[in-house]
């Protein structure tokens, strides 16, 4: 899922949230009528921001929590579309409100972490986790920043105990199973990262698994010396997305490396038609001729696509 969609998701449940409580802990303080308002300012900052128009939604979330300013919701959606717009510090210090607002919510401290370890400050990001973990043990989010915090201190294995504890309470998640995955594959450890990726293959129909799966898979296998069933993999690949040159360059290689010179030659002709200027084609198409590359961790974004056979 984009950030744009889990964007909309967060809006979304703020949103509902808002409709029931709105500022009802805060009655004492704001009269019927600037609830009735907030209510509507945030709806209305809502339908902006669906509409792609931060600037106007953040007005509108900013009148809102100017009506009540103890709700912490309205506060997290006025975060949300300052970061969206790039004010950075605004919308950290908006967000540590929301924080501050909720008492503590470890759905406004994961998101506080997010921001945080997306503006570099891994340390702080961490603990904002922690604080989220201590409140709810099985929280997968909060699991899951920790084991972004902790990656990006290259504390590999760490990070690895931290995304299996979030997929421990939601298996179903799609980027955490790809980050166990590189992980397992930088770690050195193919057969665990091969697994992980057959974990991701179940989430789609047969028919549907993206290409990049299936070259992960491929350099998985590599790696395990099963050669023959990596250029199967890479075939379907190919065909699944006939659009993705490192699977090409993956294929003529490894076509090379088994000894079928014919079809590797094809492979790289092809590449080198279609992106001449392309690193990994360029190395296929260079003097010294077509030679393995697929040692490195390339993981292409491919997105799937209707079965397509070359001509």
């Amino acid at each position: 899922m984009t950030y744009h969609a889990n964007l909309k998701i967060v809006l979304v449940a703020s949103v509902a949230v808002l409709l029931i409580s709105g500022c009802s802990r805060f009655q004492r303080r704001s009269s019927v009528l600037d609830l009735d308002q907030a209510r509507k300012l945030s709806f209305e900052g809502m339908r902006k921001s669906q509409n792609g128009d931060w600037q106007q939604a953040e007005e509108s979330f900013r009148q809102a929590v100017e009506v009540c300013p103890e709700d912490e919701r309205a506060r997290a959606l006025l975060a949300e579309a300052l970061w969206e717009s790039g004010k950075t510090t605004e919308a950290l210090l908006e967000q540590r409100q929301a924080v501050e607002h909720s008492g503590g919510d470890p759905r406004q401290q994961v998101r506080l972490g997010e921001m945080l370890l997306a503006n570099g400050d891994a340390d702080q990001a961490m603990k904002q986790a922690e604080y989220a973990i201590d409140q709810s043990r099985q929280m997968a989010n909060a699991w899951n920043l920790k084991g972004d915090a902790l990656k990006s201190q290259n504390k590999l294995g760490e990070s690895l105990v931290c995304y299996q504890r979030s997929l421990s309470y939601d298996a179903q998640q799609e980027q955490v199973l790809e980050k166990v995955a590189n992980l397992y594959e930088q770690l050195g450890r193919p057969q665990r990262a091969l697994a992980t990726w057959y974990s991701v293959e179940e989430l789609y129909p047969e028919d549907a698994i993206p290409a990049k799966v299936l070259y992960r898979e491929a350099l998985a296998m590599q790696r395990l010396d099963r050669d023959h069933r990596a250029v199967q993999l890479l075939v379907e690949a190919r065909h699944r997305d006939p659009d993705s040159p490192e699977v090409i360059a993956a294929l003529a290689s490894l076509q090379w490396k088994l000894g079928d010179r014919v079809n590797s030659e094809l492979t790289a002709s092809y590449g080198k038609q279609r992106w001449p200027h392309h690193p990994e084609i360029v190395r296929l198409n260079s003097p010294q001729g077509v030679r393995p590359i697929l040692d490195g961790d390339r993981s292409p974004e491919v997105a799937p696509q209707k079965r397509t056979l070359y001509r």
